[in-house]
Order: C-alpha cells, then sequence, then structure tokens
C-alpha cells in the first residue's frame, strides 16, 4: 500500500513539474542581481508558483529582489561574499527559499557564514529536509504544515528546523494549528507557496527585517 502512494506521489510531482514549473521558467525567471540582497530561492525544477506574485509584492512595498534557481544559489552567494557584506546601500541581507530551495537557502546562509557575513533573515516555506539554521543568521521564520498521513514523504512535506545558536531567533510556524490555516485541504505542499496570507507573512518579516536594519544604522 505504502508502495503504490509512493508511486502516485512521485506520479503527481512528475505532473507539477512538467505542466506548471517548465512555462515559468523558460520565460519569467529573473536573472540574478548583484544589486539585489533579498533573495527568492525557487523548490525543485524552479517550482514556486507564488515567487513572482510575491516579487511583485515585496517590489510594490519598494523592496528589491531577485528569484533564482537553488543552483543558481552558489553564484549568489559569491557576489554578496565579494561584496564583503558592506554593500553601498547598507541593506540586509534578506533569504527567503521554498521546498527544496529552503534547504538551499540555508546552505547560501551557510555559505556566507564561511565568509563572515551576517544575514538578517532567513525565511523558509514548507522545508521538506531536516536542516538547522547557521550561527550568521539574527532571525529565522520557518513557515510549514504538518501532514501526518504523508509527512513520511519527503518531497511532500514541511518541517520545524533547529537554530545553531541560542542568539538566533527562531520562529517555527505550523499554519495546521495557526489562525492563517482557513482552509485546511488547500494548504499542501504546492500550494502553500501561492497563498495570499503566506505571502502577506513573508512579506512583513522582509519588511520587518529591511526597516529594522534601517533603525540600527
Amino acid at each position: 500500500m505504502r508502495t503504490r502512494l509512493y508511486t502516485a506521489c512521485l506520479l503527481a510531482l512528475a505532473f507539477q513539474c512538467a505542466g506548471c514549473v517548465l512555462p515559468w521558467t523558460a520565460h519569467h525567471l529573473d536573472r540574478p542581481n548583484p544589486g539585489a540582497r533579498v533573495v527568492l530561492v525557487r523548490g525543485l525544477a524552479g517550482y514556486w508558483p507564488g515567487a513572482l506574485p510575491l516579487s511583485n509584492q515585496l517590489k510594490r512595498c519598494g523592496i528589491d529582489n531577485m528569484v533564482v534557481f537553488g543552483c543558481e544559489t552558489r553564484e549568489v552567494g559569491c557576489a554578496l561574499a565579494q561584496e564583503g557584506g558592506c554593500p553601498s546601500d547598507d541593506s540586509p541581507i534578506v533569504i527567503v527559499g521554498y521546498s527544496l530551495g529552503a534547504n538551499d537557502a540555508i546552505k547560501l546562509c551557510r555559505g556566507l557564514d564561511d565568509s563572515g557575513i551576517q544575514v538578517a533573515s532567513l525565511i523558509l516555506i514548507d522545508c521538506p529536509y531536516h536542516d538547522t539554521v547557521p550561527p550568521n543568521v539574527n532571525r529565522c521564520l520557518n513557515i510549514y504544515r504538518s501532514r501526518p498521513y504523508t509527512d513520511w514523504i519527503p518531497m511532500f512535506r514541511g518541517l520545524p528546523v533547529d537554530a545553531e545558536c541560542c542568539e538566533t531567533d527562531l520562529q517555527n510556524l505550523n499554519v495546521r494549528w495557526d489562525e492563517l490555516e482557513c482552509a485546511p485541504w488547500t494548504h499542501n505542499h504546492f500550494t502553500i507557496c501561492a497563498s495570499g496570507a503566506i505571502h502577506d507573512v513573508v512579506a512583513d518579516e522582509v519588511k520587518a527585517a529591511v526597516d529594522g536594519w534601517d533603525e540600527e544604522l
């Protein structure tokens, strides 16, 4: 029974990638912009149906950002490391990742930690693999939804994370129990990233990181 369910899950993932992902990644991907300090990292094969609406929502708030593949985070990390963490506009580094892009976002933070660069805020959406938040992250908001029947399938789940440093302000937000969960059946791993309510939480978190950074200057 479990084997059949696992096969069905793989077919569903293939359908999502074939039917939805390829059209966007071919025509709508924002290429890495060295001037942007807010980075949105897509999931497997570029899947994140809400990436561009969230990016535009942030831009309407006056927050420049770039949307990248997980495989592009190394390039982004190198660009940020070359800046030495001290850009001319003194803007903070904020990284947002969805699904496997959440794990890639953590790796990006870890690479920046190796270069001695602080990350103002790390925002994760349905991070599917157990991971820990590097000590250079000031705050981490991990948004996920527990799903008892499918949490054993890595690609279909979101998990809480741990912080490596006690000084990191870590918040694990399980929307299964939170008031954001107004329609439980719609918040699966493939739709949570397109939720307007989730986008509002992410946008508020990014804005708070930017405003808080400005107040410290």
